[in-house]
């Protein structure tokens, strides 16, 4: 990293999309380098998307997730029945029992982690984190990163093929809100095969669902070892061509020079928005295959002028 740094706090917030054909990072042979993950199975940690971000020629993979210090407060739909609110509990109870240390507090209003239902015509739940990155990027070791907000959006039901709603019911309910919990708690993407909680087949989620409406235990060891992890552990630094990070070094320091100190990043499959303070934004073209190298960062950066 060039030695001016960027003073900069990188917010990234996740925006879901399919996962398509791209590659997985080699997540097994990676854990063999990380003493924290012996004995732990990784799971479909590789289907991932990790976070990423660029500076000074080097593209920077890492991981984030929630800081377990405290109780992770949550907010559910204040619009939500007794049986809905009950069949959300059990979700997050599930959770509590994949990750060591994860304890949720359930608050009214405002909270990091917040759970409504969504009522207009688009389809599907959706869910985006936000993962705070302080910089300068330290050279080595882990970023200085933790996810510290999460918006999960749900559907009540979805429509068939005639287009006519039909509502889901608990179990399903149940499996679609663990899965976008799941994603609200650092693993983006989705598992391409498995028994997961994480893929992106409706079916296989509210099989899950239906697991855990009979009071089975959710399991998700990619999710355990994520959290086995310091938050902000780096995948990847990976050196890019001279001069490939100009248009967005050029953006950090325009912002830099207004005073602003906070970039926000929106990652998808197929897509991030890249914004820093209020004078800069750039988008990156498929980030899963930037990951996993089947997409150079110069094919992938889009629109980055500042």
């Amino acid at each position: 990293m060039a030695a001016r740094g960027l003073s900069l706090l990188v917010i990234v917030a996740l925006a879901l999309s399919s996962l398509g054909c791209a590659r997985t990072w080699d997540a097994q042979t990676w854990a063999g380098t990380r003493p924290e993950l012996a004995g732990h199975s990784v799971g479909r940690l590789g289907d991932a998307t990790p976070y990423l971000i660029a500076a000074d020629d080097t593209l920077v993979v890492f991981l984030c997730r929630w800081s377990l210090d405290a109780p992770l407060r949550v907010s559910l739909p204040p619009d939500a029945s007794s049986e809905e609110r009950g069949l959300l509990g059990r979700a997050l109870r599930a959770w509590e029992g994949v990750v060591p240390g994860l304890r949720f507090e359930e608050v009214v209003g405002e909270a990091p982690l917040t759970v409504r239902f969504r009522e207009d015509d688009r389809e599907g739940a959706r869910t985006a984190a936000e993962c705070a990155l302080r910089t300068p990027i330290p050279a080595r070791g882990p970023l200085d990163a933790a996810i510290v907000a999460a918006s999960v959006e749900l559907r009540r039901s979805e429509r068939d093929a005639w287009g006519r709603p039909i509502a889901l019911t608990g179990p399903e309910l149940l499996g679609s809100a663990a899965h976008e919990l799941g994603h609200a708690l650092g693993l983006q993407g989705h598992a391409r095969r498995g028994d997961s909680v994480m893929v992106l087949e409706v079916d296989a989620v509210r099989r899950i669902g239906r697991r855990l409406a009979r009071g089975e235990a959710l399991e998700e060891p990619a999710m355990s070892a994520l959290y086995a992890l310091p938050s902000g552990s780096v995948v990847e630094r990976r050196p890019l061509a001279p001069g490939a990070t100009a248009a967005v070094d050029a953006g950090a320091a325009t912002a830099e020079a207004s005073g602003s100190s906070v970039a926000a990043v929106r990652v998808g499959d197929r897509g991030a928005w890249i914004r820093w303070g209020s004078d800069f934004e750039y988008f990156l073209r498929n980030p899963a295959e930037l990951v996993s190298g089947e997409l150079e960062f110069e094919q992938s950066l889009d629109d980055a002028t500042p």
